[in-house]
């Protein structure tokens, strides 16, 4: 099975450096200040709209802290960047089994929104699964992920690891059957997400749609 970018950034992890008075100093990316976190909601379509406004929730800050913020306003940030694909990468140590060598392990790859750097030819940040250790490394060098492969060297056999990425392929589905046909959604069991109020997710089930307004 092949693994899909979406285009659509609702829902996707992001990557981001606030704009200060320090220099970004190429040589010592790992060293930026880096913030990640969901985006939850987003006020456009495009996502290049100059207005652009999202919602997100940093994974220092609990959820209710969340805010909105306008991507290409103000120079808010030196860097702003979304998940883009699943990759196989490479980490140096097994983060579970607390043991050193080479193995590979699922992670994002991301691309800017916002960069007031050149980061061309450049290492490059991927956000590992799980454990969510963020590491920098040369993207020409990650491995497409199409499956789970046990066959690939040091790749670990972790349940949980194996369902995330499964979770993971169903979103992207769910998510795509939601902006082309949602239609053949209806009786199907949603969780919905508020951007307002004082609860996060609520359960729901589809009794209808809508053909004119979408």
């Amino acid at each position: 099975m092949a693994y899909k970018s979406r285009e659509e950034i609702v829902g996707k992890r992001f990557l981001s450096v606030v704009s200060g008075f320090t220099k970004l100093k190429i040589g010592k990316i790992s060293e930026w200040g880096w913030r990640a976190g969901v985006i939850r909601a987003a006020t456009h379509k495009d996502n290049n709209h100059k207005d652009l406004q999202v919602l997100v929730e940093y994974d220092d800050v609990e959820w209710h802290r969340r805010e909105w913020i306008s991507i290409y306003k103000d120079s808010l940030f030196h860097v702003f960047m979304v998940e883009q694909a699943l990759c196989w990468a490479e980490r140096t140590s097994d983060p579970f089994a607390h043991t050193k060598g080479s193995l590979l392990w699922p992670a994002f790859t991301f691309m800017p929104l916002v960069s007031t750097v050149d980061l061309g030819g450049q290492k490059q940040p991927v956000e590992f699964l799980l454990d969510r250790e963020i590491a920098f490394t040369d993207y020409k060098q990650l491995k497409p992920f199409k499956e789970w492969d046990t066959t690939i060297p040091g790749v670990r056999e972790y349940p949980e690891l194996r369902m995330t990425v499964r979770r993971w392929g169903e979103q992207q589905d769910g998510q795509r059957i939601l902006l082309t046909t949602p239609s053949v959604l209806v009786g199907y069991r949603v969780e919905v997400y508020r951007a307002e109020g004082t609860t996060q997710w609520y359960t729901a089930v589809i009794v209808g749609y809508n053909e004119a307004s979408r």
